[in-house]
């Protein structure tokens, strides 16, 4: 489905008005689900260094 059709513009025959009013919402509630799992920058940051500091090991024990 075409994203982000306004109710006015042209649409593809097998795209109903309820296609389009359902997706705006759909984008609405993701949005609002993204705020709602948002960690902190420090934790996020840590995960971060972490995971590729096992990256890094692992490479390394690999090499050996």
């Amino acid at each position: 489905m075409p994203s982000h059709l306004s109710p006015d513009d042209p649409r593809p025959d097998d795209v109903s008005l309820e296609d389009i009013i359902g997706n705006k919402a759909a984008d609405r509630y993701a949005g609002e689900a993204a705020k709602l799992v948002q960690v902190p920058l420090r934790v996020a940051t840590d995960c971060r260094f972490y995971y590729r500091l096992v990256k890094y090991i692992q490479m390394r024990t690999q090499e050996e």
